[in-house]
């Protein structure tokens, strides 16, 4: 299914075509454009804010999860690798036999 027939808001859409494409300007972005800024995650988390990091491996972002209820326990348990993160959120959508609101869940949560 093609990303930008999923039946979300526009407004989720431009942001994962802004996160597929490494615009979310991120601590490790802003150092690749020479801003002169900490790469480290700013909740102090000891890792480098990377798009992946905000989005599903930080501490903050991972309790955001547990709390979100999107029944997926794949979801909760997120790969170092952003592209896999994002398979697993359109797998999710495309797969799940959830009501509709359950298919959006994970998007809105993001």
């Amino acid at each position: 299914m093609a990303f930008w027939k999923l039946g979300i808001n526009p407004k989720l859409q431009h942001f994962f075509w802004r996160v597929i494409t490494s615009s979310i300007l991120t601590a490790t972005r802003l150092l690749t454009r020479k801003v002169n800024i900490d790469p480290m995650c700013q909740w102090r988390c000891l890792e480098e804010e990377t798009i992946n990091h905000v989005l599903f491996l930080c501490p903050h972002a991972q309790n955001i999860w547990r709390c979100s209820n999107v029944p997926s326990q794949r979801l909760q348990q997120p790969s170092q690798i952003l592209e896999d993160n994002l398979w697993l959120l359109l797998e999710f959508h495309c797969t799940s036999n959830l009501p509709i609101e359950l298919h959006l869940l994970p998007f809105w949560t993001t």
